[in-house]
């Protein structure tokens, strides 16, 4: 009798221990598979820590290569190539990058632009704006570091791509000068590519 209940013992630890493992492994798998990460680990809330590599893509037959960080989600809404950095520490407060092209011909240096500063309180203002023979960025923030935002156009040939970063965080952006200077890094990055990307 007491050979049994000692094998059903072990045999229920055994099943305790296979749970727990198998509890486990969907923990650390649901982690892996949630790219917004622990809000907890700075590399998270801190976007600027997050480093930047080139990803080839193509946006209304203009093929462009851009820096981004890993995981992020590509869409496409009409004409815009929309790229998702879910990896902020709040819902609603990832910030989103959007490319789009234009055939149009035009000249970046006369080319008529505007920031929309939009209603928000405090209000919006220019912080940045760096005119080049081939691109202008344009950045805009709120002082109580709750907004960014970042527009830049570049030109080859007749062809203009846009690059548009924005960020909203109701309790600021974390560490905002250097998520502002990686944003524009970001955005500052967008080359023409001299043919499409291979599938």
């Amino acid at each position: 009798m007491m050979i049994r209940m000692l094998v059903a013992a072990a045999i229920a630890v055994a099943g305790c221990d296979s749970k727990s493992d198998k509890a486990s492994t969907a923990k650390a798998t649901a982690a892996a598979n949630d790219i917004h990460g622990d809000p907890a680990n700075p590399s998270v809330a801190d976007l600027s820590t997050l480093p930047l590599k080139p990803v080839h893509d193509i946006v209304g037959g203009v093929a462009f290569t851009i820096a981004l960080p890993d995981g992020v989600k590509r869409g496409v809404e009409g004409d815009y190539v929309t790229l998702e950095i879910r990896r902020a520490d709040e819902i609603g407060a990832d910030p989103s990058v959007s490319i789009t092209a234009s055939l149009a011909a035009r000249e970046i240096d006369v080319m008529e632009f505007s920031v929309n500063l939009g209603d928000d309180q405090p209000p919006r203002h220019l912080a940045r704006k760096d005119v080049k023979p081939d691109s202008i960025l344009v950045t805009s923030v709120r002082n109580d570091t709750e907004f960014i935002g970042v527009v830049r156009w570049v030109r080859n040939g007749d062809k203009v791509l846009t690059c548009s970063y924005s960020q909203r965080h109701r309790k600021g952006v974390k560490n905002f000068e250097a998520v502002r200077a990686w944003g524009e890094k970001i955005c500052e990055s967008v080359t023409f590519d001299a043919a499409p990307p291979h599938p």
